[in-house]
């Protein structure tokens, strides 16, 4: 019996796709928090540029999830997106930079991953491996929003020192309290 060296059609993960473009979005969401709360027009327009960075990201998954028969649902913020926000409201964006910097971080060891684990050709793995690269200058626009706000790289790693070694449950759950 032949065999040929043809590659089997592999589904991409929708549901990994949908969670990216939720996470992406909310970023974005965040972002414009943060621009429409700042008086300074220097970081206004940075947080601005990083909402629009976020968009852009968005509108990757939501292209790829359509091209697969699986448009995303209307826009809705999580709850844990509209707690920071209201957080961010109260403390300010010296609050909400660690975390999304620690969370700009996660999404391009993300993307990498899914770039090193998807097979050549299939839905996600150029695209991953292009949203790495875009969350790379997110990450460097971060920077410059610390140094604009007096926000010291020190402070910053101590606050993720903090939650090193916590599960995402465990750090959760230190939020409340």
């Amino acid at each position: 019996m032949a065999t040929t060296d043809t590659p089997v059609a592999a589904t991409p993960n929708l549901d990994a796709f949908a969670h990216h473009w939720q996470d992406e979005a909310d970023a974005a969401y965040l972002y414009r928090i943060l621009s429409n709360a700042e008086a300074d027009p220097h970081k206004k327009d940075l947080y601005m540029r990083l909402a629009e960075v976020e968009d852009r990201h968005v509108q990757v998954w939501e292209n790829l999830m359509r091209e697969h028969g699986r448009p995303p649902k209307k826009f809705s913020p999580t709850a844990r997106t509209r707690l920071l926000a209201r957080l961010g409201h109260i403390f300010g964006p010296g609050f909400l930079l660690p975390m999304l910097l620690r969370e700009e971080g996660r999404e391009v060891k993300g993307y990498l991953d899914m770039h090193r684990s998807t097979p050549k050709g299939m839905a996600g793995a150029t695209e991953s491996l292009t949203l790495a690269k875009e969350s790379a200058d997110v990450l460097y626009h971060l920077l410059v929003l610390w140094a604009a706000s007096g926000v010291t790289p020190e402070e910053v790693y101590a606050v993720l020192r903090a939650r090193e070694g916590q599960s995402g449950l465990e750090e959760k759950a230190s939020r409340k309290a």
